[in-house]
């Protein structure tokens, strides 16, 4: 599975698509500003709304020295699309990797709380998430959900064993399909310090793979009469902290 603390992703293309490469420290930080200008008013007004006026407006740059950089409006917009990718690339890895001793609601909320601070920085990132369809649509699915999803996918893998391909790829597409809606949902909050819908989040992801994966003690086991079965028979666990109780936070 194409994950780890070097994936390497060459469909990304890591230099913003301008007409020169910056050679000074001022120069690059005049095009992130540039970017992070086009990105927030692009979430605020929608794409189509924006103008390189506006752009240069908000920034307090001259329409000259943003066509330095930018031969169009639309060569911006790939630049902050390229930098969203970057920005995935180097952030899912780094932060969902190597968590082997904490418990799975503990790395859920440091994984979305991460997550949404992200997001609130450059919400661009979660637009190219959200744009893509999830796997099953018409659509091709989005390299970057697919990352998303194998990296989910590994965090099963390792916590809940015996786990099928299909059930595996199944269970991780519907943690990122949820998470990447109610990002959406954190995204429009006035407060960026509310962390409340995060909290939500984490709380929906807990109550799933435990009504999956429940407790090998819990009643539901011995219940014909409750609803949802959980995947698989119960057995206990001699290792500490995996796979079971997502739900938890003890």
């Amino acid at each position: 599975r194409p994950c780890g603390t070097g994936t390497s992703l060459p469909w990304v293309d890591m230099v913003a698509t301008a007409r020169q490469r910056p050679k000074q420290a001022r120069s690059a930080a005049t095009i992130e500003h540039i970017l992070d200008t086009a990105e927030r008013l692009a979430h605020e007004r929608g794409a189509d709304a924006v103008t390189i006026y506006d752009i240069c407006q908000k920034s307090n740059l001259s329409p000259g020295r943003l066509y330095y950089w930018f031969p169009d409006f639309a060569a911006v917009l790939a630049a902050v699309e390229e930098r969203a990718q970057r920005l995935i690339v180097e952030f899912l890895p780094s932060t969902v990797l190597n968590v082997r001793g904490q418990p799975t609601s503990e790395l859920l909320r440091d994984i979305m709380y991460s997550m949404g601070d992200l997001v609130q920085a450059h919400p661009g990132v979660l637009s190219v998430l959200a744009r893509h369809r999830p796997p099953g649509a018409d659509e091709p699915v989005s390299p970057l959900v697919t990352l998303f999803v194998d990296l989910s996918g590994a965090i099963l893998d390792e916590r809940v064993a015996g786990t099928s391909e299909s059930e595996r790829d199944m269970v991780a597409t519907s943690c990122v399909s949820i998470s990447i809606a109610m990002l959406r949902m954190y995204l429009r909050e006035p407060d960026p310090t509310d962390r409340r819908v995060l909290d939500e989040l984490v709380y929906v992801l807990c109550a799933y793979l435990f009504s999956r994966y429940p407790d090998p003690h819990d009643a539901v086991w011995d219940s014909s009469s409750y609803a949802l079965q959980p995947a698989r028979v119960a057995r206990a666990t001699t290792v500490p902290m995996t796979p079971v109780y997502p739900a938890r936070w003890d």
